[in-house]
């Protein structure tokens, strides 16, 4: 059982979580490396608000939902009941060092395997905690 010191609401704890751990309660969650400079964070696959955060401090930007921006390459794609799932690597993927996302997508979308995509994490979906 997991203890917070804190109340909160279900919506809140949902919508704007207070760390990683709370995000990836509510199901898997996408995590993209990156620094801060300048109150911005930028990563592979978009550039985010950290407007409360130092300079250098390495992050942690985790999402859900994303759409197409940034250059990956799939992984696989599955049917799961009305949607597609889709696995993609961003830099070349775990096996080079790189970074893996996950999507559900309404509908069929199926693309080729080690084919480039275009992806972008959903910035009302994101949030920056620091690194662990």
């Amino acid at each position: 059982m997991v203890q917070s010191s804190t109340t909160t609401t279900p919506a809140d704890a949902y919508f704007k979580p207070a760390n990683d751990y709370g995000a990836a309660l509510f199901g898997p969650i996408n995590r993209a490396p990156g620094t801060v400079t300048a109150g911005t964070v930028e990563t592979t696959i978009g550039r985010f608000e950290a407007a409360n955060l130092p300079d250098g401090l390495s992050l942690t930007v985790a999402g859900q939902g994303f759409s197409g921006a940034n250059a990956v390459t799939v992984l696989s794609g599955r049917l799961v009941g009305r949607s597609t799932f889709v696995r993609v690597g961003c830099e070349g993927g775990k096996a080079k060092g790189g970074f893996e996302l996950r999507a559900r997508i309404p509908g069929v979308f199926l693309p080729e395997l080690g084919s480039a995509v275009l992806v972008q994490i959903n910035p009302s979906q994101a949030f920056v905690f620091p690194a662990r």
